[in-house]
């Protein structure tokens, strides 16, 4: 019996020990934990004058979410912005406050850019910030923009909310990767203000650069909807969607530039009743084309039919939206591709109106300017190149290539429109013969669209420069407007792009 009492006195003991020992052990550990300085910081940003109990009491501000950024081409930055002063901590470091806020992107380019919001689902261990792209870049390259921790400022503040030390502690951002585009700052600007000085309120102006085909300028306006990207929506083209008519007349052999036509200023056939818009007599192909004659394309689309309308239209990858994909899909969703036929026939009236771009063709400034670049390259087709590349801290991520093009019609063909391009500039009768003093080097194609509403037009202007050796292509659209105020606007923004162009000799420097 003793010997049992001594064996659970001895049992007892140990238990107290390990007991007496585990206590001193778990005292230990909160102790280092909450006073002692530890060895390391609690996260590399952290300086080590910070206790870990004294993180606890730090009043956090969220100065940078980490997202990528959007950039020109020369890495100058189109989103984010400079939120806060310039702050210096005790030791003499110096930093810039920097929040990432789209909805202060400068000019229409925040409908490229586009809209954050929050996230589908939240919380998400994926997410380390309740955001995600809703439209435009911001959507479709969300994954490759998204942060993957936020950047703050902090203060030590005491139980009762007052600053202990006045001292900033700063955790890093770890971003997500930037977006590289082919947007140049100083073409960008040059079409934004030639909006602003036209007075367009919805519209859009696209400069590419023909050589490689990137866009260099991408200025939109929309006066009802706040993010609409009118550049890659398909608008009723009117007498632009002429050049696909010719294209199709002269590669078919159906036609040629010297053939004769006779306009009266009006066509009276079965099925057709159409007024030109002037009368313009006895008529090349070639100077219709420069006048822009309905008459003479109406009798081009009759003859050559449905079918060689179509095979042009496919030729001219028309049916696609004309913007870089990335794994099959458009850098923008947005993009729309054009239309020629929504309605079966065959019929006079059908073919006419849809050889001058009227009926159910449609068409986006976008596809209407790599029309004038594919012309300018000698008939030979390329998508539109938006997206340089995707950049971190220490350089190149990925790099989104351009694809190889196709022939979308003879070298022989797109030497034909050209000329007829230039000639609307040079010759009197020409309907872009205004610009000639603007461009002496333009080959350009003007377009009126006559819209369902009747008294409103959408106004195109399509060229590029210098004719002889092309090196940009341009589209200047105005939307729902009176036919004198489209025309007007369009060709003082057209004006404005070519003077500057002239004057400003950097421009032609896109490196």
């Amino acid at each position: 019996m003793s010997v049992s009492k001594n064996n659970f006195k001895q049992r007892m003991a140990i238990l107290a020990v390990l007991y007496t020992l585990l206590v001193g052990v778990l005292l230990g550990r909160l102790f280092m934990f909450a006073v002692v300085r530890p060895q390391a910081p609690v996260h590399p940003a952290w300086p080590h004058s910070v206790t870990r109990i004294e993180v606890e009491h730090m009043h956090l501000f969220v100065v940078d979410d980490g997202r990528g950024r959007i950039l020109y081409r020369n890495g100058q930055a189109i989103s984010g912005r400079v939120l806060g002063p310039y702050r210096e901590t005790k030791q003499g470091v110096g930093e810039t406050w920097l929040v990432h806020d789209e909805r202060k992107t400068a000019g229409s380019l925040s409908r490229l850019v586009g809209q954050l919001g929050l996230p589908d689902h939240w919380p998400d261990d994926r997410l380390p910030i309740a955001e995600q792209g809703r439209t435009g870049l911001e959507y479709t390259f969300d994954n490759v923009l998204r942060s993957h921790q936020p950047g703050y400022w902090s203060q030590l503040q005491d139980a009762k909310g007052r600053l202990v030390d006045g001292q900033w502690y700063r955790l890093p951002t770890i971003a997500g990767l930037s977006l590289r585009t082919t947007l140049h700052p100083g073409w960008q600007q040059v079409a934004e203000s030639a909006m602003q000085q036209s007075g367009i309120t919805d519209g859009a102006v696209v400069v590419l650069d023909t050589v490689h085909n990137e866009v260099l300028a991408f200025a939109n306006r929309d006066a009802i909807h706040a993010w609409s990207i009118p550049a890659v929506t398909g608008q009723v083209p009117g007498s632009v969607f002429k050049l696909v008519t010719a294209a199709a007349a002269l590669d078919a052999y159906r036609f040629r530039p010297q053939s004769i036509f006779v306009c009266h200023g009006a066509l009276r056939v079965p099925g057709v009743n159409m007024a030109c818009w002037r009368v313009h007599g006895r008529e090349t192909m070639t100077e219709a084309l420069a006048a822009s004659c309905d008459v003479a394309f109406a009798e081009i689309g009759m003859t050559l039919g449905r079918q060689a309308l179509q095979e042009v239209f496919t030729r001219l990858h028309l049916q696609e939206g004309q913007l870089q994909k990335m794994g099959g899909k458009a850098v923008l969703v947005e993009t729309n591709s054009a239309v020629l036929f929504r309605h079966p026939g065959h019929d006079a009236g059908l073919l006419a109106n849809t050889a001058i771009g009227q009926e159910d063709v449609r068409l986006s400034p976008l596809q209407g300017v790599n029309l004038a670049s594919t012309i300018a390259n000698h008939g030979w087709y390329r998508p539109v190149r938006l997206l340089l590349d995707a950049q971190d801290p220490r350089g190149t991520g990925a790099v989104y290539g351009g694809v190889n093009g196709s022939r979308a019609m003879s070298g022989w063909t797109a030497q034909q429109l050209g000329v007829a391009m230039r000639q609307a500039v040079t010759s009197a009768q020409g309907t872009a013969h205004a610009l000639a003093q603007f461009g002496p080097e333009l080959a350009a194609k003007t377009g009126t669209a006559e819209l369902a509403t009747g008294h409103l037009t959408n106004a195109w202007i399509v060229g590029f420069t210098p004719w002889q050796h092309p090196r940009f292509a341009f589209v200047v659209f105005v939307r729902h407007q009176p036919s004198a105020i489209a025309h007007g606007q369009a060709f003082q923004a057209t004006r404005s792009l070519l003077l500057a162009y002239r004057q400003n000799p950097s421009l032609a420097d896109i490196n």
